[in-house]
């Protein structure tokens, strides 16, 4: 039998090899973004926290320094939400476009993969065509060889 070569194996090698790829980058991609949710989550956490504490402190009769320090920090908390955003969107966005990337390639692989599939089937079609004409030229054969056989016995 003669051995099946697909001459699209390389191509499709390549694909599934980009497909891992893009695979991973998209995990990461995702890993990141939940972290900076996680962040933002923190974040929120912190700024209510922060409110919280300078309410507090204001009911309790404290002026001056100690409000300044509280609503500074819940400032700062604040002033950390802009950024924290900007990135959850900028990763949001290449997650898109990874899922996209990464649908394109997975599409190719499976399109290379039934091209195998089909390849390998013909392949596998022709081989017992050929096997099946060497066993009609062998019992032909045989055939032959028994007329003449017959013939030269008769003769």
């Amino acid at each position: 039998m003669a051995r099946f070569r697909f001459r699209l194996e390389v191509p499709l090698k390549l694909a599934r090899v980009e497909r891992d790829r893009r695979r991973r980058e998209l995990g990461e991609l995702l890993r990141e973004l939940v972290t900076v949710e996680a962040a933002l989550a923190r974040l929120e956490e912190d700024e209510r926290a922060w409110a919280h504490e300078l309410l507090a402190r204001a009911r309790e009769g404290e002026t001056g320094a100690g409000l300044a320090e509280a609503a500074a920090m819940r400032e700062r908390l604040r002033s950390r939400r802009p950024v924290l955003e900007a990135r959850q969107r900028e990763l949001a966005e290449r997650e898109r476009e990874a899922r996209s990337a990464l649908a394109d390639v997975t599409r190719q692989v499976k399109v290379l993969e039934r091209l195998r599939q089909e390849a390998r089937l013909r392949h596998l079609r022709e081989e017992e065509k050929r096997e099946a004409a060497e066993v009609e030229d062998l019992v032909l054969g045989r055939r032959r060889h028994l007329e003449l056989a017959r013939m030269r016995g008769e003769g």
